[in-house]
């Protein structure tokens, strides 16, 4: 009887894999950031990146926490779990950030790709190449601010700059939606979207296509008509969505109505020097 002996295989569900070329153009500096394979996932390290962008990290290793500050916001990563914070607003990849010692592991093209919609439209990154491309590029639309008027909206989104007439357009579609477009300009997807609903305003979307920006704007109610102009001091663009007037004299008319008065006392006097009426 012939007995066989068995070796055990050990099979690593992570391997050190190497490292990915950074080049950072802002600062014209070049770094590498160290990686992890796990099963054709590609994974990078935090702290590594953080270094790369020179931006400023918090770590709190017992709660296995880091906070990136990259162009004025908070990129909250957590261990074990595929969420990731960009100041209040949540952000989900296809795994989980990878506990390793001393630093966290994101999944690499997932995070980028958030980053790159969020706060840096200016990151590419080629896996084939094992290179990061970051031009730490400003956003110039930047906020929101919605004020509500007797006769309709007004909308202003600050920009870092003025916007020439001739890149800007907009419009109405048939299912309720303002469109406003700015070519040439990088739109802060983050805060926009986080901007608060009012007026005929329901709910606010942005998006940056390409070297474009498109902002819009879901509506309540009928809109007569729609302009916009480019304000210098300070800079912002400011659109006017006029409504009808009916609806608001209704409202006028009821707020008189409540304060018709309908019953008239009169004081009979308390005795004394007062005579009363």
């Amino acid at each position: 009887m012939f007995f066989s002996r068995i070796t055990p295989l050990l099979f690593l569900t992570s391997v050190l894999w190497g490292e990915i070329h950074v080049f950072n153009r802002s600062s014209g500096t070049e770094s590498e950031i160290r990686t992890l394979l796990d099963s054709k996932k590609l994974y990078i390290s935090a702290k590594d990146l953080s270094q790369s962008l020179s931006s400023k990290l918090y770590e709190n290793a017992e709660r296995k926490k880091l906070v990136l500050y990259i162009t004025g916001k908070k990129v909250k990563i957590s261990g074990n779990t595929s969420f990731i914070m960009i100041d209040d607003q949540p952000y989900q990849m296809s795994q989980i950030t990878r506990v390793e010692p001393h630093d966290l592991y994101v999944p690499a093209e997932d995070f980028l790709n958030i980053l790159k919609s969020t706060v840096l439209p200016g990151i590419n990154f080629d896996r084939k190449k094992e290179f990061l491309d970051i031009d730490v590029i400003r956003f110039n639309i930047t906020g929101i601010s919605i004020d509500v008027k007797s006769n309709g909206t007004i909308i202003r989104l600050n920009t870092r700059k003025p916007f020439s007439e001739r890149n800007i357009s907009s419009f109405i579609n048939r299912h309720g939606w303002y469109y406003l477009t700015v070519a040439g300009a990088m739109v802060d997807t983050t805060s926009i979207n986080n901007g608060l609903a009012r007026g005929v305003i329901r709910r606010i979307e942005s998006d940056q296509i390409g070297e474009t920006a498109q902002v819009a704007f879901k509506l309540g109610s009928k809109v007569i008509s729609h302009e916009w102009y480019q304000s210098l001091d300070p800079n912002e663009i400011v659109i006017t969505l006029r409504t009808p007037l009916g609806k608001m004299k209704e409202r006028i008319e009821n707020v008189k109505e409540r304060q018709r008065l309908d019953t008239v006392v009169l004081d009979a006097g308390h005795g004394g020097k007062d005579p009363g009426s």
